[in-house]
């Protein structure tokens, strides 16, 4: 039986952490997963809002919803890491706070993509780069030319270069699956974190994502693939990610809505070509 990993963030400076579970509890709760499984809430941050902490214990006490305490070192992936080292599932599916289910049989559609060829299924992916200033600062000797390279990249020339010149640069595309909802061999998620370190900053989480040692580079240097699976269950290769419309497209054909999607919904159409450039090329 698998596990299925849910994060409730209750520290957010946002203040969503116990409506976005609520929106989650009541999409899992109407739409069918197709196969038998484990809810999981991973409550992470709960030290500083012990009253959503509890509120959340006491729906999940009367629902019979497994929970497990995790401390917010990591951000989500120290979460998930947690969670994989209890479990004892040959494969667990991972979801982040901002997650909602949007079609029945999900879970079972995910399930008919993992085999001896793919290993990591998620939701949605992309082709995107991880901000290159990202490592340009990193590689900056003294802190003026840190300051040089701060300037440099979040100014509008940054804007401009990503929308002409994201498909020309080297690495792209950087086929990646999307890490607010991804189904994965567990020991492949463990031997991960054994090679490489859990994030200590937001950027470094998103290395994780689409970095140069993401995890998806990493599944398939393991030797397998990695893949997309849309709303009617159907499965798309890395290549063809950009076909699939689950992410960043007019077209909704996700089987699960995160925060990200959501923004480019409700973004205007400026933007929407901006993202959809530095996605797709």
């Amino acid at each position: 039986m698998t596990d299925i990993f849910y994060i409730a963030y209750l520290k957010n400076k946002q203040g969503w952490g116990f409506s976005a579970f609520e929106k989650f509890l009541k999409s899992y709760e109407k739409f069918p997963a197709g196969v038998e499984h484990n809810l999981i809430i991973l409550l992470r941050g709960y030290e500083n809002n012990s009253e959503e902490y509890e509120k959340i214990k006491e729906i999940c006490r009367q629902k019979k919803i497994k929970t497990i305490d995790t401390t917010d070192t990591g951000y989500d992936f120290g979460a998930y890491l947690e969670g994989a080292k209890q479990s004892f599932s040959e494969y667990i599916f991972c979801m982040n706070t901002t997650c909602e289910i949007m079609t029945e049989n999900w879970l079972k559609k995910l399930f008919s993509a993992v085999n001896e060829k793919y290993k990591l299924a998620g939701v949605c992916g992309s082709f995107e780069l991880c901000p290159k200033f990202i490592n340009d600062f990193r590689l900056a000797d003294s802190f003026k030319d840190k300051i040089k390279v701060f300037f440099h990249k979040i100014n509008i020339f940054r804007i401009v270069y990503r929308y002409y010149f994201t498909d020309k640069t080297e690495g792209f595309p950087n086929y990646s699956v999307r890490t607010s909802a991804f189904l994965i061999d567990r020991n492949l998620l463990i031997k991960y974190f054994e090679e490489n370190d859990l994030p200590k900053t937001k950027l470094e989480s998103y290395e994780i994502e689409n970095g140069k040692n993401s995890l998806s580079k990493f599944v398939i240097k393991s030797g397998y693939e990695i893949c997309v699976v849309d709303k009617s269950g159907k499965i798309f290769e890395k290549e063809n990610f950009d076909k699939s419309n689950t992410y960043r497209s007019e077209i909704n054909n996700y089987i699960i809505k995160d925060r990200q999607i959501e923004n480019y919904e409700k973004t205007n159409w400026l933007f929407k070509k901006y993202l959809k450039k530095i996605c797709w090329g």
